[in-house]
């Protein structure tokens, strides 16, 4: 399990040991599809749909770069700009004509909510206050305080 901020670079890294040498790759899943939390008639979610694992391939959204010595192959994945979307479950896997072995990481991020506390309200001028606090949510919106370098992640019930 591995949290990390969002809009930071992510790397994931997993060693394997195999001979004859293994094929290498990485693979994603257990993301939640889009619209699939359906209301439920006392007011709850349903559980979302999941979908397939994909395969990640070198790119802009991720970096992919293996290091070989001997029978050791050590894999590393960047996760760049990491985003909602990217939390989930991520898989190191290495095969070859003998078998199969893989590995698995949680990443979730790292969420954090925003109060704006309003305090004065001159001429349409809004002077404000705000602070920061972990938590736990329900439904997450983007919230764009004032005066600061970066948009939070708050809560909205």
């Amino acid at each position: 399990l591995l949290g990390a901020p969002l809009g930071s670079d992510v790397q994931l890294e997993c060693t394997v040991e195999a001979s004859p040498m293994p094929v290498s790759y990485w693979l994603k899943g257990g993301r939640v599809l889009p619209n699939s939390f359906a209301s439920a008639s006392n007011g709850n979610y349903e559980q979302p749909s999941l979908s397939r694992p994909e395969m990640l391939l070198d790119g802009p959204k991720y970096g992919i770069t293996e290091d070989r010595h001997g029978f050791r192959t050590n894999m590393r994945l960047v996760v760049r700009s990491f985003s909602p979307a990217d939390v989930g479950t991520y898989h190191c896997v290495s095969t070859n004509s003998l078998g199969r072995a893989d590995g698995t990481m949680r990443l979730y991020g790292k969420l954090f909510c925003c109060s704006i506390h309003i305090f004065k309200v001159l001429d349409g001028v809004i002077n404000f206050s705000f602070g920061l606090s972990t938590s736990s949510i329900n439904c997450i919106v983007v919230l764009l305080c004032l005066h600061t370098t970066f948009p939070f992640l708050a809560t909205h019930r």
